[in-house]
């Protein structure tokens, strides 16, 4: 990004609260995902 451009802040509020929902939403999912990475990792 050029150093000139300034983040509309109400898009940098949005983008994070939407991502805060997703991790909140889908954090069982993510853990469930990454242990199957593990185990196949380990097999």
């Amino acid at each position: 990004m050029p150093k000139s451009y300034t983040p509309n802040w109400f898009f940098t509020a949005l983008l994070d609260n939407h991502i805060n929902q997703m991790m909140a939403r889908y954090s069982c999912l993510r853990a469930l995902r990454m242990d199957f990475f593990y185990r196949k990792d380990t097999a």
